[in-house]
């Protein structure tokens, strides 16, 4: 990927296509010639999952034990719960090791959110409420409260039942900021 700076906005752009195949995808080149023609410094990389790996990463986030293991890897706060490791099957090669730990940078940040939303685009409703709402609580802890809410929405709107979902809808609705989160969890 290439070196990332801040916008002006403060956000770093990365941009990341999971698909398969995508070995042929001529996506980078133009994305980076755009990126290098309007001086944006930025990143575009290529994830070729096939269609097996995510339907059964996707799959297993309808477990909430392997929901809430991944969401608890991916907070920054967060650690590690033995009876939520359930998640490392099915996302051990798409998940960095702790990426809030060490040098953390927001190029990697955004990457990581670019995955999830990635997932989530190609995820059909019936199973997308997990996978969203992983997204949203991601995009809430890197500060993409637009993000988060938009995740949500839609989280919502494929199952309006989903807790956890209507539970961070107001968590982002209130306007809760994640500096909050970090001093009661600390």
């Amino acid at each position: 990927m290439t070196s990332s700076s801040p916008t002006s906005q403060g956000k770093t752009r990365a941009a990341c296509l999971i698909g398969w195949p995508a070995a042929h995808s001529r996506s980078p080149l133009i994305h980076h010639y755009w990126l290098r023609t309007l001086g944006i410094e930025g990143g575009y990389v290529i994830e070729a999952v096939p269609p097996q790996v995510l339907a059964t990463a996707v799959a297993a986030l309808v477990d909430p034990m392997v929901r809430d293991g991944l969401m608890l890897h991916l907070c920054p706060v967060g650690g590690e719960d033995p009876s939520c490791g359930g998640w490392r099957p099915a996302f051990s090669a798409a998940v960095p090791d702790r990426p809030w730990l060490g040098e953390d940078t927001a190029a990697e940040r955004r990457l990581l959110l670019e995955r999830l939303r990635s997932v989530a685009a190609r995820t059909p409703d019936r199973w997308a409420a997990p996978v969203l709402t992983v997204l949203a609580n991601t995009a809430w802890w890197v500060g993409d409260g637009t993000l988060a809410a938009v995740a949500l929405a839609r989280a919502l709107r494929v199952d309006p039942g989903y807790r956890l979902a209507v539970l961070l809808d107001q968590l982002v609705s209130l306007g809760v900021r994640r500096e909050a989160g970090r001093s009661r969890a600390a």
